[in-house]
């Protein structure tokens, strides 16, 4: 996951994400200062500019933190704080949680959709992010290849342990799995 740390009119990166981002946008790779002798690599991108970026950064399979400032200068001073202004990470964009128009293909959905399973029971729900649409629908090991195939998701998310078992290695189910899946495990 990449870092945009907004620094004033700028969305700036720093070193191992400023290095893919640069790279990634073909944009100028810098430096701001250093740490223990070497070079602490940084990028930026305008404000006024991020939908355009954050589009590319998507379509090539990053995912991106955006971490704003959660108080202005002037309170800061006033409550007597010293050092960088505090920031908070306000929001994580992936395949399936765009909502900017800009970043959207007009007239279809923008799923994310999310296979759990119960004892022996699965489900996949599924939302878009864009327009607060959220569906949820029981089904079969057999089903899940038809669902997604019909969703279209842009983003899967399902645990470990249901890869294997739904058999996701498969040429004939990869078909229908969305340009971006996401595993996890309950550890």
């Amino acid at each position: 996951m990449l870092l945009f740390y907004r620094m004033g009119d700028f969305y700036e990166m720093f070193f191992h994400d400023a290095e893919v981002a640069a790279e990634a946008l073909g944009i100028a790779l810098t430096h701001r200062g250093k740490i223990e002798g070497r070079d602490i690599a940084m990028c930026g991108v305008p404000v006024h500019a991020l939908d355009g970026y954050l589009a590319r950064l998507i379509q090539k399979g990053h995912k991106v933190a955006i971490c704003e400032q959660s108080e202005t200068p002037e309170t800061f001073k006033k409550r007597g704080g010293k050092g960088p202004l505090p920031r908070d990470v306000v929001r994580v964009v992936t395949p399936g949680t765009l909502q900017e128009d800009e970043l959207l293909q007009a007239q279809q959905h923008n799923f994310l959709a999310a296979i759990g399973r119960v004892s022996a029971e699965l489900a996949i729900a599924w939302a878009d992010m864009s327009t607060g649409d959220f569906f949820v629908q029981p089904c079969t090991e057999s089903d899940i290849e038809t669902v997604l195939a019909r969703l279209q998701a842009a983003e899967l998310i399902y645990a470990d342990d249901l890869a294997e078992r739904l058999g996701f290695c498969s040429i004939r189910f990869v078909r229908a799995l969305p340009f971006i899946c996401r595993s996890f495990s309950f550890v």
